[in-house]
């Protein structure tokens, strides 16, 4: 008969051995497995570092984003001063700072309310250091003060362009410019200032022969009825009804006189 307790015995033992070898052989797998992806996960990494530091040494719209996020987005004028400041030069902030508590620009406090950043289109000129940006935002205006449930909510547009400085491999915002985009538009004016010439218009035939006609007539009707007679009358001459007189000359008007006076004396003496 078998001894019950060494069979349990030998049981045990070689279920230890299995385990060990177990143990072992999963080691064994596991060093090999992890030696074989070490240098994938180097590789990777350093990737991930080069890609981090073109991206913090670089202008990028995300930096540009984040700007745009933290200076659009408020409340009320002037609450997100804190926000915006790490973002911009020291001298830029001054004068944002006292462009918010200017009496133009409190006066809008407590009707312009719960303005959100939405979205923004982004130019970058990475050579000047610049940003041109078309930035879309929306906001409540209200003409009860501090009340933005009787308000109206409204979405607006800015563009503007941002100058940056370069500091310590961080871009600061240095001036903000607003720009206002002319549309010109190109129209031909179909009526010119000079009135143009009038073209003759042209007749018809029977308009041709009707005028012709009426010339006819007001010739006929413009011809005198009487007929021109010439005499000759002691240099008078006749025409028609009317009878000119040429002038005379100093000599003529002598001898008439001298005819008169002739004929004048002889009725006496007769």
């Amino acid at each position: 008969m078998y001894d019950d307790n060494k069979v349990k015995l030998v049981r045990k033992a070689i279920t230890a051995t299995i385990g060990v070898l177990c143990l072992i052989v999963g080691i064994a797998c596991g060093m090999w497995i992890g030696s074989s992806n070490s240098p994938r996960q180097q590789v990777t990494s350093t990737v991930e570092e080069a890609r981090n530091t073109d991206e913090y040494k670089t202008l990028t719209a995300k930096k540009v984003k984040e700007f745009l996020l933290a200076y659009y987005t408020k409340k009320d004028v002037g609450e997100n001063q804190e926000r915006y400041k790490e973002f911009m030069t020291e001298q830029l902030y001054a004068q944002q700072v006292k462009l918010d508590e200017s009496p133009a620009t409190q006066a809008y406090k407590g009707y312009v309310l719960n303005q959100v950043y939405d979205k923004a289109t982004i130019y970058i000129d990475e050579e000047n250091l610049t940003a041109l940006v078309e930035v879309s935002y929306t906001n409540v205006q209200t003409t009860k003060r501090n009340n933005a449930e009787a308000g109206v909510k409204l979405s607006e547009k800015a563009t503007i362009k941002l100058f940056l400085y370069e500091k310590y491999d961080q871009y600061l915002v240095n001036r903000i410019e607003p720009i206002l985009l002319k549309m010109q538009l190109i129209t031909k004016n179909h009526t010119s200032s000079t009135t143009p010439e009038a073209k003759p218009e042209k007749l018809n035939k029977r308009q041709k022969v009707e005028t012709t006609e009426q010339t006819k007539k007001v010739e006929t009707t413009q011809q005198p009825t009487t007929k021109t007679t010439e005499t000759t009358e002691v240099g008078t001459v006749k025409i028609g009804d009317i009878i000119m007189k040429p002038k005379l000359t100093q000599f003529e008007r002598y001898s008439k006189k001298k005819e008169k006076l002739e004929e004048e004396i002889l009725k006496e003496k007769y």
